[in-house]
């Protein structure tokens, strides 16, 4: 048989599997996991790196070693904005992981297992499932495959110039990223002493992989030791990849391999069961397996590589289906959704959500969206509430700053739309200096700094921002308005805050109740009516609510809105007072639904567990189960 003609017909089936996999990779990444996810998940996703152009920035990741691929990974992070390009990213990142473990493969020996390169792969698609951010880190470990490359590339040249490229490359190394430098000197060491039987050399690696990263922290950079041995590596301190296993595993997976092809080839050759194909590829073309490149040789029967290609889909289908998580993207959806103003699709994901799932945040969100579409005093009870989620930090532990970080973006937005622009600029100041410069946090300084006539300072924030590479345009902009017109005369948002904000400043700790009752009388302010009836009905203060009855007029509501409506009727039953409505009259539906509902209550009396049930499945999305829930946690009923 000639080893050419073999290697014609045969190697092409490991190439096609290669471009499908990384194929099917980047539209599952693009159309599944939706990266501008990960960019808009700020405080969700607790770390997410921000890039600006110029050197003062950059100077910045150089005071340490494994800077300047944080340094790169920020600059790429920043096209996560643009989904089918940070798909891209992550999938050039991955492929060229498992090229360097194909290209470890056949170094070490490997000619039996080619689909074990795959497996990188399959662990970042669990790390993205869960919404991990982990560029920082495989690109680390990619910078580090290919300096073992470039060490492996010596293999067959005198054991002094192997020494002498691993010194240089690892102070390279080192500088560049940090404590991925661990994993290379590890690598090495194992080739050289399994490999190329060279055991002092193979320890003097590993005893070098000590040393080097104890210098810089003693004698250079005065760094501490996490840095100095565990930067970019995931148990570092800053790094959000900790609790994954799968970060682990992909760093695990090169050395575990490294011992393992060795060991098998040698357990292989005891036992006398060297291939006639291999002694065939040696004795036509006078190559050893250690001198074949991958892709250059697979030897494999057509039958075994598809058995081989079904077993991968399966592992690859199972992994994706099992590691997803789903509630997690959802709830990154409606944070993306809430930011762009686009209101209906955050009701929609919300309403796929179980209700068990619901976070404070996903509340915060849902009220605004019921709010910008007309909703909140109608449906809002449709969806889990709590009046902590509504308007306030309350329900935050203060002796855990951390917990504040996906709050704050939210609660700085939602104070300057309702007119709170003090405690906006507040939030806003907090978030950056909790979570980092993000260009969203730095738009809402320029905002609430230009509805207060400090444009000066707007222009620092706006100068910034046009170093941005997403937000530049939108900065630049803005420059040229407040170079036209210093006070954004003829910009809609900034002028409708200035008509509703809030000119009294709160030295004491917030009181939403206060600070939203002078908010209201503004005729105005229709969102601080909302959320102050909204207030009323989630702090259950039904005479609060009858007292503003005539302010529905200020805003023209045609009707009395639902939940206000179901509010008015439990005042009137409890307290047996009339209300004047003020010219409205109940809707004949609302008056139908509560005598259902305590017919209901009435019926379930001694079964109260199970009258709950009946309640909830018919009358779930309405006041009068809430405030009968608050009534029996209090004892009442």
């Amino acid at each position: 048989m000639n080893i050419q003609v073999f290697s014609r017909r045969k190697f092409l089936l490991p190439k096609i599997r290669f471009i499908v996999f990384f194929v099917s990779f980047y539209l599952y990444i693009w159309l599944q996991i939706d990266p501008s996810l990960i960019y808009h998940g700020h405080g969700i996703i607790i770390y997410f790196p921000v890039f600006f152009q110029g050197m003062d920035f950059f100077q910045g990741f150089l005071a340490y070693p494994g800077g300047l691929i944080e340094y790169v990974s920020s600059f790429l992070s920043q096209f996560y904005y643009f989904s089918h390009i940070g798909s891209l990213i992550i999938t050039i990142v991955a492929m060229f992981i498992c090229l360097g473990a194909g290209k470890l493969l056949t170094s070490f020996g490997n000619t039996r297992f080619r689909a074990v390169l795959y497996i990188p792969a399959i662990l970042l698609l669990v790390m993205y499932n869960q919404y991990l951010n982990c560029l920082t880190t495989c690109l680390g470990l990619l910078v580090s495959l290919f300096f073992l490359w470039i060490y492996l590339l010596t293999a067959q040249r005198r054991a002094i110039l192997r020494l002498v490229v691993f010194l240089v490359s690892s102070v390279i190394l080192y500088y560049t990223a940090g404590g991925v430098y661990l994993l290379y000197a590890l690598l090495c060491g194992i080739f050289e002493f399994l490999i190329k039987r060279k055991y002092l050399i193979g320890l003097f690696y590993i005893f070098l992989a000590v040393l080097i990263p104890y210098i810089p922290y003693i004698y250079i950079l005065e760094i501490s030791i996490p840095d100095a041995y565990a930067r970019i590596l995931p148990l570092h301190a800053e790094s959000y990849l900790r609790p994954s296993i799968a970060a682990w595993s992909i760093y695990f997976f090169f050395p575990l391999i490294a011992l393992w092809i060795p060991l098998w080839e040698l357990l292989m050759k005891k036992l006398g069961k060297r291939t006639d194909l291999e002694e065939q590829l040696k004795s036509e073309t006078g190559r050893t397996l250690q001198d074949v490149n991958f892709p250059d040789y697979y030897r494999i029967s057509k039958l075994k590589f598809l058995y081989e290609s079904l077993v991968l889909l399966v592992i690859i289908v199972s992994v994706a289906l099992l590691s997803f998580n789903k509630n997690e993207n959802i709830r990154l959806r409606i944070n993306y959704f809430s930011y762009h103003e686009m209101w209906e699709q955050v009701l929609e994901e919300a309403r796929r959500l179980p209700m068990e799932d619901y976070t404070f945040l996903v509340t915060h969100d849902v009220n605004k969206a019921l709010y910008y579409t007309g909703r909140l005093l109608y449906d809002m009870f449709s969806y889990p509430q709590d009046v902590k989620a509504l308007l306030t930090l309350s329900f935050f532990n203060p002796n855990e700053p951390a917990s504040l970080l996906a709050d704050l973006p939210r609660l700085s937005d939602t104070y300057f739309r309702i007119g709170m622009v003090n405690p906006a600029e507040h939030a806003a100041h907090d978030a950056v200096e909790l979570i980092g410069e993000h260009p969203a946090f730095l738009r809402q300084l320029v905002l609430t700094n230009i509805v207060r006539g400090n444009t000066e300072i707007a222009r620092i924030y706006l100068k910034a921002l046009s170093k941005d590479l997403i937000f530049r345009k939108w900065a630049e902009r803005y420059l040229h308005y407040l170079d036209i017109d210093s006070s954004l005369s003829t910009d809609n948002l900034i002028q409708h805050v200035r008509s509703v904000m809030l000119t009294k400043d709160y030295v004491k700790a917030i009181d939403l109740g206060e600070i939203l009752e002078d908010l209201q009388h503004n005729k105005k302010n229709h969102m601080a009516f909302e959320y102050m009836m909204a207030y009323y009905l989630l702090s259950f203060k039904l005479e609060k609510i009858v007292q503003n009855i005539h302010r529905l007029d200020d805003f023209k509501y045609p009707d009395i809105p639902r939940h206000y409506e179901e509010a008015i009727i439990i005042y009137m039953n409890m307290t047996g007072k009339n209300v004047v409505l003020h010219g409205r009259m109940i809707s004949q539906n609302t008056v139908q639904r509560f005598q259902r509902f305590a017919y209901l209550v009435d019926q379930y009396s001694n079964n109260r567990k199970a009258g709950i049930k009946v309640l909830a499945r018919n009358f779930g999305d309405s006041y009068f189960l809430y405030h009968f829930l608050f009534l029996i946690s209090e004892g009442v009923q």
